[in-house]
């Protein structure tokens, strides 16, 4: 378990209670579940396939929304980019670097921060 991108988790829980958000709440339930069983680059631990389909899973989930609120809001394609830009600096950080995997949580951690926002703003 990962406990820097649960905490990013957390930031969708706002959404969810105040504004009811069923967004937030897929995302927030697919990225608890995903999070929690997440142990990729601790001790040199493997994920297993399960994982890696809740992996593929949560990103495809998370690209329909993202696609729904650009359908939908627009005014949120800055936010779309500025998330995709850090997402692919994250993926690339941890295939080709040697960076204790912290370092890129912390990035994928802005990543969710960014996703809220976006989230938020179009409630």
């Amino acid at each position: 378990m990962k406990v820097i991108p649960l905490i990013g988790i957390l930031h969708f829980f706002g959404p969810l209670i105040f504004y009811k958000s069923k967004r937030a709440m897929l995302i927030f339930i697919n990225g608890l579940i995903y999070h929690s069983l997440d142990v990729s680059n601790i001790g040199n631990q493997k994920n297993l396939p399960f994982v890696n389909f809740l992996k593929y899973y949560d990103l495809f989930t998370n690209f329909i929304i993202t696609l729904h609120g650009l359908y939908y809001y627009p005014f949120t394609l800055k936010y779309a980019i500025i998330g995709l830009l850090i997402y692919i600096i994250e993926v690339l950080c941890v295939k080709y670097t040697n960076l204790p995997y912290y370092y890129t949580d912390i990035l994928h951690l802005i990543f969710h921060i960014i996703a809220a926002y976006s989230l938020i703003l179009t409630l």
